[in-house]
Parts: structure tokens; C-alpha cells; sequence
């Protein structure tokens, strides 16, 4: 099984700045493009641009107001059947 941090660890090391939301955001962009996973499969669309603008945003009001709700900076992906925005 793959070494993989719990949420309550992830929140410390954002925290602490050990790592930061744009690390975290292009390791799971990373894990999804691993030919050897399951991302291809997992997601029709991965935009990647905007995941690491809203990681980059989000570092940005961590380091402004260090005193956020523990996983508010973390990578999130949404699944849906509908179409969006032409897609």
C-alpha cells in the first residue's frame, strides 16, 4: 500500500508551511498523470491550470490570515455526470 498522509497530517504540515496548497495540488496532478494509476481513467478532465491558480490563491490567504480552518487549503476533485461549461 502506497505511503499515504492522513488529512489531520496534511493540515500539521500546511500548517506548520512544511508544504504549501500548490505543492500538495501538483503532486495529485502528478498522481493523476501516472500512466501506471488510475487518473486517465478516473477523470474525463483535469484542469490543471485553474487547480493550481485556486492552490496558488489559496496559499496566498494562508500566509495573509494564518489562523484558517485546518484542510482549507486542500487539493479537492469534483465528479460529475452533467456537462459543464461546454464540456
Amino acid at each position: 500500500m502506497l505511503n499515504t498522509p492522513t488529512l489531520a497530517t496534511l493540515a500539521e504540515d500546511l500548517a506548520s508551511r512544511r508544504t504549501s496548497a500548490r505543492k500538495l495540488v501538483e503532486e495529485c496532478l502528478a498522481r493523476i498523470a501516472d500512466r501506471s494509476g488510475e487518473g486517465e481513467r478516473a477523470f474525463i478532465h483535469v484542469n490543471g491550470e485553474s487547480a493550481i491558480e485556486a492552490a496558488d490563491a489559496m496559499d496566498r490567504l494562508r500566509k495573509a490570515t494564518p489562523h484558517r480552518r485546518p484542510t482549507q487549503a486542500f487539493p479537492s476533485r469534483s465528479k460529475t455526470s452533467s456537462t459543464s461549461r461546454g464540456r
